[in-house]
C-alpha cells in the first residue's frame, strides 16, 4: 500500500506519570509534534490521572478518529492496547527497560513478583502480534526478542531525548562554576543520582583522576556526602541541571553488572553528551560503552583495575556535544518517531 503523505496524523500518546521519572522528555515531545505540519491531533492521556471505563468510553467515542496509540511503557501500553482496538488504530509501544527483571529489583514481595511478572508475560503475548514495538539501545532490542519472542523487524531503535535547553553554554559555565567557588584550574566531575555502589566510592575515583585538584558535584533528590568538601551536593529543578553540567567537566556513570543496566540507555548520559561532556563509566551500560568507543568520547574504567592517571584533557567538548544533540536532539528523536508513524499506518 502506498503512504499517503497528505494525511496528517490523530495521535493519542498515553503515559502513567507514576511510573516516569522524565516526563520532560514527554512534555518535549508533545510540544514539537503540536508544531509538526504532518500532525493534526498530538493528545496526551495519563493513566494515572483516569481510569479503565473512562478510557473505554473516550475511545468509543472516537472510534474511526485516531490513527496512532503510542504508549510510553508497559503499563500505559495496556490502557492503549484497549483503546486502540476499540478505535481500530495502529499501537506504537515504547520499552524503556528490562521491565521483568526490574520487577526483582524493587518488589520485596515474591508473590508481587510472581503476580506482576505473570501479568508482564500475558500482556506481551497480546502486543507481540497487534504493536509496533520501540525501544532505547540495541541490546534491549536483543533482549525483547529473546525475552517474549517479539520479530525482531517490528522494533525500532529511538533514543532517550536531551531537551534543547542541553547545550554547552560557555556562559552559564562560568556563572555556576563562580557560584560554586570552583576555578577554572580545578576539574569538576559531575554525577546524577548518585547512589551507594562501590562503583561510586567518590574519593577513590576522584584521587586517580586528578590527584586532589578536583570536586565532585552530585545533583540528586538525596544527600550524600556532605561530610566530604571536596563533594557539592545540589538538588536541582530539570531545567537547572544543565547549565551545571555546562559548569562542569566530566560526567560520570556508575551500574552494576546486571540486566537493567546492560540493556538501558540512561537521560543522565544523553544530558551529558549533549552538553559535551566526557565520560568516565564503568562499562556494565553496552549503549554507553559502544559509544563512548564509537565517538572516542569518554574512558570505561574497571574498578578492580584502576589506572595511575586518567587524561580528560585530550577530548574535544564542542565535538562531543556535537556528536550528541546529531543523536538526542528533539528535532532527530521527532522525525525519527514521524518515520515510524508513517511506517505503522501505510
Amino acid at each position: 500500500m502506498e503512504k499517503n503523505l497528505d494525511k496528517k496524523i490523530r495521535l493519542r500518546y498515553f503515559i502513567s506519570s507514576k511510573d516516569s521519572a522524565f516526563d520532560s522528555q514527554v512534555k518535549a515531545l508533545l510540544q514539537k509534534y503540536k508544531t509538526n505540519q504532518e500532525i493534526s491531533e498530538a493528545r496526551l492521556i495519563d493513566i494515572s490521572e483516569t481510569n479503565i471505563i473512562n478510557i473505554i468510553k473516550d475511545a468509543i467515542k472516537n472510534r474511526n478518529k485516531v490513527d496512532i496509540c503510542h504508549a510510553r511503557g508497559e503499563n500505559a501500553a495496556f490502557y492503549a492496547y484497549i483503546y486502540s482496538a476499540i478505535t481500530e488504530s495502529k499501537l506504537v509501544v515504547d520499552i524503556r527497560g528490562a521491565k521483568y527483571e526490574e520487577i526483582d529489583c524493587f518488589d520485596s514481595f515474591i508473590l508481587k513478583r510472581y503476580l506482576k511478572k505473570g501479568l508482564l508475560r500475558l500482556l506481551f503475548s497480546l502486543l507481540k502480534n497487534s504493536a509496533t514495538f520501540s525501544c532505547v539501545s540495541e541490546s534491549l532490542r536483543d533482549y525483547l526478542c529473546e525475552k517474549y519472542s517479539i520479530d525482531r523487524e517490528i522494533i525500532s531503535l529511538n533514543h532517550c531525548i536531551a531537551g534543547d535547553g542541553f547545550v554547552f553554554d560557555k556562559a552559564k559555565r562560568k556563572e555556576i562554576r563562580d557560584q560554586l567557588k570552583v576555578n577554572e584550574e580545578e576539574l569538576l566531575f559531575v554525577m546524577i543520582n548518585g547512589g551507594n555502589s562501590p562503583w561510586q566510592n567518590i574519593d577513590d575515583i576522584l584521587e586517580k583522576v586528578d590527584d586532589g585538584r578536583s570536586k565532585l558535584l552530585l545533583i540528586s533528590k538525596n544527600e550524600f556526602c556532605k561530610k566530604n568538601d571536596n563533594v557539592i551536593w545540589k538538588k536541582l529543578k530539570h531545567e537547572e541541571v544543565a547549565h551545571y553540567l555546562s559548569a562542569a567537566d566530566v560526567g560520570m556513570v556508575f551500574r552494576e553488572e546486571n540486566i537493567v543496566n546492560k540493556v538501558a540507555c540512561p537521560i543522565k548520559f544523553v544530558e551529558y553528551i549533549s552538553c559535551g561532556l566526557p565520560i568516565i563509566t564503568s562499562g556494565n551500560v553496552d549503549f554507553i560503552r559502544e559509544f563512548i568507543l564509537k565517538y572516542k568520547c569518554g574512558v570505561i574504567l574497571n574498578i578492580n583495575n584502576m589506572p595511575e592517571k586518567i587524561d580528560i584533557e585530550v577530548f574535544n567538548r564542542e565535538k562531543i556535544s556535537m556528536d550528541g544533540k546529531k543523536m538526542f536532539s528533539i528535532n532527530r528523536i521527532s522525525e525519527d518517531y514521524l518515520r515510524l508513524y508513517r511506517d505503522v499506518i501505510s
